[in-house]
């Protein structure tokens, strides 16, 4: 387990779905043992997800991580106990907000459908077993992406292009953002990935300078990858790269985990 009271010079930014884990399976496979050789390296991995704090922390435990997380696509930064300047008392997780909060999100996208003449189905709105069987995931694990803090997923029904955009400018009338994953949309205030990225950054370049990279697999991860000095990609589930225009982008061979693992080697070698 790498410490946070250590300098680092390198610092690892990463995705989960169909990055750190496979996509359909949620297995890290080959780079759990990569995440552990950077660990003893101390060089941190960032999880940065549209996952809950409660998924997130699930997949640190199984990984053995004890670095600062960022949550439901850029809403929240935890940075562990005693994190080096940490604002939060002792023995305590600090938690920076860059979301609001998930019951002003729900009301949001509420009225938004409502607007746009459309009936969405949040996490919020559905059961633990209809979330499992939405999502694959085990009860568990579905009960984990429920206990939301700052952004709702949810699906639409009958869904067209068309209504997507209506529902979009609804919800940005009230300060609020949508993204469309590979399976739901989210409703969302205006943040991302990369401005918790930089804020994560920052707060390691307080004890010098680091070189930052970051690895995921498609669009969605974009302001992570524009936030680091090297941005990586690894194969999605079909063998493609996602559609990034990106200077200095590294494209790695290998799907998901196995792409990871390709990533965390560039890190090592360095």
């Amino acid at each position: 387990m790498a410490s946070s009271e250590h300098q680092t010079s390198a610092l690892l930014f990463t995705d989960i779905d169909g990055t750190l884990v496979a996509h359909d399976t949620y297995d890290p496979g080959p780079a759990a043992e990569s995440v552990a050789k950077l660990q003893r390296a101390g060089i941190p991995v960032v999880l940065c997800s549209a996952k809950t704090r409660a998924e997130q922390e699930a997949i640190r435990v199984r990984l053995d991580l004890d670095d600062p997380y960022i949550v439901e696509n850029g809403a929240g930064v935890i940075f562990p106990v005693d994190f080096p300047g940490s604002l939060a008392g002792e023995g305590e997780q600090e938690l920076v907000t860059f979301g609001l909060t998930y019951r002003e999100v729900r009301e949001g996208l509420e009225l938004a459908a409502a607007e746009a003449g459309l009936e969405v189905k949040g996490f919020g709105d559905l059961s633990v077993e209809e979330v499992s069987s939405l999502t694959g995931l085990t009860l568990a694990g579905a009960a984990k992406a429920r206990n939301r803090e700052f952004t709702e997923t949810f699906v639409i029904e009958n869904p067209t292009p068309e209504r997507e955009v209506l529902l979009s400018h609804h919800l940005e009338e009230r300060g609020m953002g949508i993204l469309h994953g590979a399976r739901y949309w989210t409703a969302l205030g205006r943040h991302d990935k990369g401005q918790a990225v930089r804020f994560v950054i920052s707060r390691y370049e307080g004890s010098g300078s680091v070189t930052s990279y970051a690895v995921g697999d498609s669009v969605t991860d974009l302001g992570m990858l524009e936030a680091v000095d090297i941005p990586m990609l690894v194969q999605q589930a079909d063998g493609s790269w996602a559609d990034l225009d990106l200077k200095g982008l590294v494209r790695l061979k290998g799907i998901g985990p196995e792409g990871w693992s390709r990533a965390a080697h560039v890190l090592l070698k360095r």
